[in-house]
């Protein structure tokens, strides 16, 4: 191996072990581990705790510094940026355990989106999407009681989505809707168990929905939808009525 060869695999490996380094700190940044305004470690320390050297260190100070995480105070000292970016991607991380009040806020932000779904749905679907969004919803009739009803009720508001014509909006739903099934679960078990009661009348807000649709009532179905996703909300948010 050339000395160009080995040099240029060696800072190969420095960078990729200081991407490690920053993100590192960049997670305990964003959790709030380390607080907006508090000291960061510096190089000395950084290398020490992860076991690698000064230069390794550095670039990953120079790269939390080009993220807009870090910055140097008055006297130079390397800080918590007093103000952090925002993030430049929408992302609901998939690996935590959601709260009742996370669930909650997901079908709120479903509700506004999903209810004007519905409406361009009754607008612009097809006849085979129409089928669609009918099969889903037998689907979900068809759950056995007893059985978690979530990925049939997926099904039921993706059919909806698709017909709704807007790829964003099915992007949407296609995102939250492996987030939302797993999350529901602890939610709805803390909100105490689904009934048959529950069940029956999410059969029946489905049904005006796919009734609204098919009889092209854009204003109909925004209200199914709306009355469906906001019940529900409501429910977990331990509303009666």
């Amino acid at each position: 191996m050339s000395k160009e060869n080995f040099l240029s695999r060696r800072t190969a490996w420095q960078n990729r072990i200081a991407e490690e380094v920053a993100n590192g700190v960049a997670e305990r940044v964003r959790d709030g581990t380390l607080a907006p305004g508090t000291p960061l470690p510096g190089p000395r320390e950084l290398a020490g705790t992860h076991a690698t050297g000064d230069r390794v260190a550095e670039r990953a100070i120079d790269l939390l510094l080009d993220m807009g995480l870090a910055e140097r105070d008055a006297d130079g000292k390397l800080i918590v940026a007093p103000t952090l970016p925002r993030p430049d991607r929408f992302e609901i991380p998939a690996d935590t355990e959601a709260t009742r009040a996370d669930v909650v806020a997901l079908l709120e932000l479903r509700l506004g989106i999903e209810a004007e779904a519905a409406a361009m749905a009754a607008q612009r679907h097809t006849p085979e999407q129409l089928a669609a969004i009918r099969d889903a919803a037998a689907g979900f009739e068809k759950v056995p009681e007893g059985e978690a009803p979530a990925r049939a009720d997926f099904e039921f508001h993706r059919a909806v989505a698709e017909a709704s014509g807007n790829s964003y909006v099915l992007d949407l739903v296609d995102y939250l809707g492996p987030l939302m099934i797993p999350r529901m679960r602890p939610a709805l078990a803390a909100a105490g168990a689904l009934t048959k009661a529950d069940l029956d009348l999410a059969r029946q807000e489905h049904r005006a929905i796919v009734d609204a649709i098919a009889a092209r009532d854009a204003d109909a179905a925004r209200a199914a939808m709306h009355a469906h996703l906001d019940r529900v909300a409501g429910r977990l948010r331990g509303e009666t009525g």
